[in-house]
């Protein structure tokens, strides 16, 4: 029997460019396979930023960053500004709001999670060592510790490397990790 999970390690992924085309991105895991950036339903990526400058235009998605390295990112979202820093790490906000952002201290590199707003629904939450489950029918374990880390999932033992991803289908009642990670939730709900 298939487990209900695979591991996509970090090593498979390339990068490519932005959607307005000011940096690159690597997309961790969308559906559906093959999707672009104008008609996936779910997104996770991770973006290095090295200058100050706008953020894609996504229509229609909601979007979660998190702050994964470097010092930090000030955001100018529809004129509202939050500043991600090691303190505040996460920011949840509409794809298609006219979004800026201004380095802090240097680089950053940031972990995306975008859903289209008709269709499906997220929650990214950041974990630190310990338990955890999820009754999502889709679910994605991202993997932030420096080192990697071990995950158990219904008593298997997955070892991962940093940015490695987890990619799961269904729900978990026994899983743990012995590192930080990011767990991020996916729920499909009907369309208008």
């Amino acid at each position: 029997m298939s487990s209900p999970w695979q591991v996509i390690p970090w090593s498979s992924h390339t990068g490519r460019p932005w959607k307005n085309g000011g940096g690159a991105t690597t997309e961790l895991a969308a559906w559906p396979d093959g999707a672009g950036l104008d008609d996936f339903e779910w997104r996770v990526s991770v973006a290095d930023v090295a200058s100050d400058g706008p953020f894609s235009h996504f229509p229609g998605r909601d979007r979660t960053l998190f702050l994964i390295d470097g010092a930090g990112l000030e955001l100018s979202i529809g004129g509202a500004v939050l500043t991600l820093d090691l303190s505040q790490r996460r920011a949840a906000f509409p794809g298609d709001a006219p979004t800026h952002g201004r380095l802090l201290a240097g680089p950053i590199r940031d972990l995306n999670v975008m859903t289209r707003r008709d269709g499906w629904r997220h929650d990214a939450t950041l974990l630190g060592s310990g338990a955890w489950k999820t009754k999502a029918p889709v679910w994605l374990l991202v993997c932030l510790a420096a080192d990697g880390g071990v995950a158990s999932l219904e008593g298997q033992a997955v070892a991962l490397a940093r940015l490695d991803v987890i990619l799961g289908h269904g729900g978990l009642e026994d899983a743990s990790a012995d590192h930080q990670c990011c767990l991020i939730q996916l729920w499909p709900h009907p369309r208008p």
